[in-house]
């Protein structure tokens, strides 16, 4: 108990340190005043506000004070305090005491009050109030296995024992407050294990040589406390468990070692217990622990957790490239049918058991078909479909879904896997010859897939095994189909081969990607829409403007949208079709980069000129900046791209070709700086070279960009920033590009009439 009571010590000291600071200084005004306080009386409070109030002590004493430690003065002018003695916390709260002289006002003060009741009463005396578990109850020690007494004021204690059937034994005993707290597990269980106590019996708790901290005087007189209960009988023990020795990331449905077991000597309850699995670090950043729950089975004397039929692999339990060794699964709420919890050596949890499991992820099957007719080709004159697959040893299936486009409406056909023709072949793989239904013959975006399909990896291997006809279908693409990726980096190149080119050869194409694991409330379209050009390969291509983390265990749809050519996309006519590319993230979860911001030159406080186009970030790491991640923005203009980024002495990341510098400089275009609103703002996004992004400690979202906000003097002619040539002179044109002046001396330019010039080439205000 010595960390209860230093902790009871230290809050005493705290609220008594309030008391004194609150007491310096005091000022009365617009307190609530509590006027005569009737002694042990109950006075509702409000908190936070001056109080105020006096008494007039009946005989002398002991005062006792609960719930709020207010200051105690002698004179109604709170001059002179009264010393007061914390005794610890009862039902109102904190309580302390003083001496008080018969027929002697006491006047009442404190600021700010963090209690809602308060009570003063002289000569109170200890009271019982509860007792937990009941008085008379059946006390079973697979439960807490302590009693719990509470008083009305703070007590100290002394010895206590059990009594049953004429043998006494001592036992724990401890007080904290208003609450003695008595262990009777380790007694009562060597009682019944050695038959001095058997189910039914009743026995006596009795605690000695309790006292109010307050006068010390003895509860009842004589400081003693008994309380009876009825001895329930020794709780189920158990006999063995069966757990797996190696918690694989997926059982398949009817493997064995994926069903966990525990038996006792009795039968259970058959309601009220739980199962949790648990991996990770709890401690660690939201979404690095992962909890489940599961459901327990009882029958009989034998509980039983079912761990099959679900994939559990590292990116989707915890998303983390660092994978713990072990696994958790802790069983709770156990009880046999008489209602005692089930003995257990755990501490904290009654009638639990708690097991480490080593943990294995299991590789990938490899999964391949190949169809013919081939994936995109058409039906209409088909019969039968030849299924190539291979990794058969690694998947179950019933059959072949054939799911096809009727009307408005979208039907299915399943062929029977006993009804194809199947030859075997080599390394566990194998040819199937399947009808094609005669009710999918004619249709279009006809998808074939295998019906209920298991994997022993617990991966989702449908679309391994997966073609489409009669519509539109990407045949070829980079990067392909599944394909596991850490980012898509700005400038990497995205190919599609489709099947439709030759039907239209003006096809206009766009594609977007979309988080298809997105957090409830965040927006899944990572990358907007953008065109793919038909290259000289008739190969659709993109080139990947920005960077996109794609987060490990979160899939992402890559989105291709097809259009008879770009006049009919932007006229609204429908797609000719709509395919996709399914990602894997392989990226660590966002977290923030411990890389900090330094300085940008010129400063904030600096009042731009039309020459001020050059900007200098400095970080106390590596960095990257993207240039579509670096914006200027003036008034109610889009913003805008800076003209050049430049890193000083940049690293070149031999996997991304990214640069990376602690200096990057940033130049504005000279024609935007010239004629820019009062303000202008620049917006930027850092990562370092982990992919983590440097983040404004000063901003609410951390995700968000740094922002710099100027001032910009509108009263600059620019004339500073027009370079004259070798001769001297300045060359006037107006926008229209006719000639208006060769001027020798920037005074001559001032002279011009006011307007927007170009001179030397350069946009120049004159005002």
């Amino acid at each position: 108990m010595r960390k209860l009571f230093t902790t009871y010590a230290a809050n005493c000291a705290r609220v008594l340190a309030l008391a004194v600071v609150t007491c310096f200084g005091i000022q009365a005004a617009n307190a609530t005043d509590l006027g005569e306080i009737e002694l042990g009386k109950t006075y509702e409070i409000e908190k936070y506000q001056p109080l105020t109030g006096h008494f007039t002590a009946s005989e002398g004493g002991k005062v006792l004070i609960e719930g709020e430690n207010i200051g105690i003065f002698s004179d109604a002018d709170y001059t002179n305090e009264i010393a007061t003695t914390c005794t610890g916390y009862a039902s109102l709260g904190i309580t302390y005491t003083f001496d008080a002289e018969s027929g002697t006002t006491y006047y009442l003060y404190t600021k700010f009050p963090m209690a809602s009741k308060i009570r003063i009463s002289m000569k109170q005396e200890l009271d019982f109030v509860n007792v937990e578990p009941a008085a008379g109850s059946s006390f079973s020690v697979s439960g807490t296995g302590t009693v719990n007494i509470q008083f009305n004021l703070p007590v100290t204690v002394g010895k206590a024992s059990i009594t049953a059937n004429g043998t006494t034994a001592r036992v724990g005993v401890s007080s904290s407050g208003s609450y003695i707290s008595v262990d009777l597990a380790t007694a009562l269980t060597r009682w019944l294990e050695n038959s001095t106590i058997k189910k039914g019996d009743e026995f006596t708790l009795t605690i000695n040589d309790i006292k109010s901290t307050a006068d010390e005087s003895l509860y009842n007189g004589d400081g003693i406390y008994t309380v009876k209960y009825i001895a329930a009988g020794q709780p189920a023990q158990l006999l063995k468990y069966d757990f797996p020795k190696i918690f694989k990331s997926y059982f398949a449905p009817g493997d064995p070692d994926g069903i966990a077991t525990l038996t006792f000597d009795r039968d259970l309850q058959t309601e009220g217990a739980e199962a949790r699995i648990s991996y990770g670090d709890i401690e660690a950043a939201d979404g690095q622990f992962y909890m489940e729950r599961l459901p327990v089975a009882i029958n009989g004397a034998v509980a039983t957790v079912d761990l099959t039929g679900k994939s559990r692999r590292v990116a989707e339990m915890i998303g983390s490239a660092a994978p713990q060794e072990l696994i958790n699964i802790q069983i709770t709420g156990l009880r046999d049918t008489e209602g005692n919890f089930v003995q257990t050596t755990a501490t904290g949890a009654a009638g639990s058991f708690s097991f480490n499991c080593n943990y294995l992820e299991l590789p990938r099957i490899d999964v391949m078909a190949d169809f013919f007719p081939a994936h995109g080709s058409s039906l209409a004159d088909v019969d039968k479909l030849e299924i190539w697959i291979s990794g058969l040893n690694g998947i179950r299936f019933n059959g072949f879904k054939f799911e096809y486009a009727d009307g408005s409406e979208t039907k299915s056909a399943v062929v029977n896997k006993n009804d194809c023709e199947f030859t075997p072949e080599e390394e566990n793989s194998g040819t199937y010859i399947v009808a094609i239904p005669a009710e999918v013959k004619g249709k279009q975006d006809i998808t074939v897939t295998l019906h209920e399909l298991v994997s022993t990896d617990g991966i989702d291997h449908s679309n391994d095994v997966r073609a489409k006809y009669d519509t539109f279908v990407i045949t070829y693409s980079s990067p392909d189909y599944g394909a596991e990726l850490a980012r898509l980096n700005n400038g990497d190149e995205i190919l599609i081969e489709t099947n439709y080119l030759e039907k239209y050869p003006e096809m206009f194409i766009t594609y977007q990607i979309f988080d298809l694991d997105a957090a409830e409330g965040e927006n899944s379209l990572i990358k907007p829409a953008a065109p793919l050009a038909l290259n000289d390969d008739n190969y659709h291509k993109a080139i990947v403007e920005g960077s996109y983390r794609l987060v490990r265990g979160h899939r992402y749809n890559m989105e291709f949208t097809a259009w008879e050519n770009e006049a009919a996309k932007n006229n609204g006519a429908a797609e000719i079709g709509k395919a996709t590319i399914l990602l894997l993230g392989t990226s660590e979860p966002f977290q923030t980069s411990e890389t900090r911001f330094v300085s940008i030159t010129p400063s904030v406080s600096t009042v731009l000129k039309p020459t001020d186009n050059v900007f200098t970030l400095e970080f106390d790491g590596m960095v990257n900046i993207m240039a579509a991640d670096a914006k200027i923005l003036s008034g109610d203009a889009a913003p805008i791209s800076f003209a050049t980024l430049e890193p000083e002495e940049a690293v070149v990341d031999e996997n991304s070709g990214e640069k990376y510098s602690n200096t990057w400089v940033l130049t504005a275009d000279k024609d935007y700086m010239q004629n820019i609103g009062p303000k202008m703002q620049i917006s930027i996004r850092a990562t370092d070279m982990n992919g983590n992004l440097v983040v404004d400690e000063n901003e609410t979202n951390p995700e968000e960009s740094f922002v710099f906000i100027f001032n910009y003097d509108t009263t600059q002619s620019g004339l500073d920033s027009v370079i004259a040539p070798e001769n001297g002179s300045y060359i006037v044109y107006n926008l229209q590009g006719i000639h208006v002046a060769t001027v020798e001396s920037p005074a001559e330019l001032e002279n011009l009439p006011a307007g927007l010039y170009i001179v030397n080439g350069v946009k120049t205000v004159i005002k």
